[in-house]
């Protein structure tokens, strides 16, 4: 009986052992993610920050804006992305 006992704790150990590599690994890739999103929200806003004068970019804002205040509260808005 002390045998098996032994045996499922082995077995339990190597089990948690796997799933702490697994979910270490995971962790290690979703920072990775995480840190990538935060570098394309900075380099989106130095984008944005950069093009805070231009005509197009404005005149598109605005038309958004504009467009946005005509549909009813409930209804979403969906948002074109503008490129320059």
């Amino acid at each position: 009986a002390a045998l098996k006992c032994r045996q499922r704790k082995k077995q339990w150990l190597s089990n948690l052992q796997t799933r702490v590599e697994y979910l270490t690994n995971d962790n290690d890739q979703l920072q990775m993610e995480a840190n990538a999103l935060r570098k394309e929200i900075m380099d989106l806003k130095t984008l944005l920050v950069a093009h805070k004068d231009c005509p197009q970019y404005n005149a598109a804002l605005m038309s958004k804006n504009n467009y946005a205040n005509l549909l009813p509260p409930q209804q979403p808005v969906y948002h074109q992305h503008f490129s320059s």
